[in-house]
């Protein structure tokens, strides 16, 4: 990620590869427990959800999505649009809460997608124009990110997990309901799966 680069108020910050291989899973899982077919996920509609869920205000004009992938993974196999070289790169789509700016990067050789992934979030953190950050890691190294953005307390940070973390100064939620409500599954569906 560029240092230079200008970043917008609300960023996020996901982990292609980590989203692609859950939402693969959760297809399997959901066609099972459902007996309905499931296909990929849009990203325009995940971000959606994922901004409500988070709570970003809909008064921007622009939010920036970083996706953080491995060079030898760069297609999304469960995910639409699926070419993380191609079609993240300068591509952007509007909804009702903002104009959505994709970019997509990888460290190469130099380093790994969670040493990546945890230099970009330093970027992030450190500019004064950010002032709500949206990161979905993978768990492997979520609790490194999470370090990362607990002593920034001026910044309004949301964190999606799966496994339980606790921290005083940043919200953390799952993934697994945007992911859910991406694919089209109703609350009475989600109560019969989970029991809530």
């Amino acid at each position: 990620m560029d240092s230079k680069l200008s970043l917008s108020e609300t960023v996020f910050l996901l982990d292609a590869n980590f989203i692609d291989e859950l939402t693969g899973n959760m297809i399997t899982f959901l066609t099972q427990k459902l007996q309905r077919s499931f296909s990929s996920v849009s990203i325009d509609s995940l971000l959606l959800y994922l901004s409500l869920d988070a709570g970003v205000e809909q008064t921007q004009k622009e939010i920036q999505t970083f996706w953080i992938y491995d060079k030898n993974r760069n297609k999304m196999l469960h995910c639409l649009p699926t070419d993380l070289a191609a079609d993240y790169n300068e591509m952007a789509f509007k909804n009702e809460i903002a104009e959505f700016s994709l970019s997509s990067n990888h460290a190469g050789d130099l380093a790994t997608t969670a040493q990546f992934f945890l230099e970009s979030l330093e970027l992030i953190v450190a500019s004064k124009q950010v002032k709500q950050i949206i990161l979905l890691p993978s768990p492997a190294y979520a609790k490194d990110a999470l370090s990362m953005v607990e002593k920034k307390k001026e910044k309004k940070v949301v964190l999606y997990n799966l496994e339980p973390l606790t921290s005083e100064s940043v919200r953390i939620e799952t993934f697994l309901y945007p992911l859910l409500k991406s694919f089209g599954v109703t609350s009475d569906e989600v109560e019969s799966i989970f029991g809530r």
